[in-house]
């Protein structure tokens, strides 16, 4: 099986950037599209319409991290301290990985070659680097994936 998957991960972080009460306000956007090649074994059969099966998968994943920021902090000039607004960078990195699967489910006979599956899939993406983006610093991320779906198969 050839499986092509989008997973889309977004979240915000609000951080203090320094003692003089800038306030920061990070937008993160995380996609992720991968290519896999899946391949599966029967294991055993509990009745005629019920198999138990698992499989294991390679591929390629494009992890591609999206980062928002906006500041508020005061103006250090002139004494006063005036509220400035900067709205903020964004900044895009991509990064390809090699990604590996694990897969166990259980499938139902519905016609002579229909099977229903339901399947539960553990899927490593790889790491991305620790760099900076945008005035942030951004960790090494290891992005893992677990998914649970169902679906038909057709026996050829």
């Amino acid at each position: 099986e050839v499986l092509i998957t989008y997973t889309s991960l977004s979240f915000s972080n609000r951080s203090k950037f320094d003692s003089f009460y800038e306030l920061s306000v990070n937008t993160k956007k995380v996609v992720i599209n991968s290519t896999m090649l899946n391949i599966y074994k029967d294991f055993f059969q509990l009745s005629d319409n019920v198999t138990f099966f698992a499989g294991v998968g390679v591929g390629i994943s494009q992890i591609t991290e999206f980062i928002v920021w906006e500041s508020l902090s005061p103006n250090r000039t002139a004494g006063t301290n005036k509220i400035t607004f900067a709205k903020g960078v964004s900044n895009r990195k991509i990064v390809y990985n090699f990604s590996h699967s694990v897969i166990v489910g259980i499938d139902f006979k519905v016609f002579d070659r229909i099977n229903m599956e339901f399947t539960y899939q553990f899927k490593n993406n790889g790491l991305t680097p620790a760099r900076k983006m945008a005035r942030v610093n951004v960790d090494q991320k290891h992005y893992l994936v677990h998914n649970i779906y169902t679906g038909f198969r057709y026996n050829l």
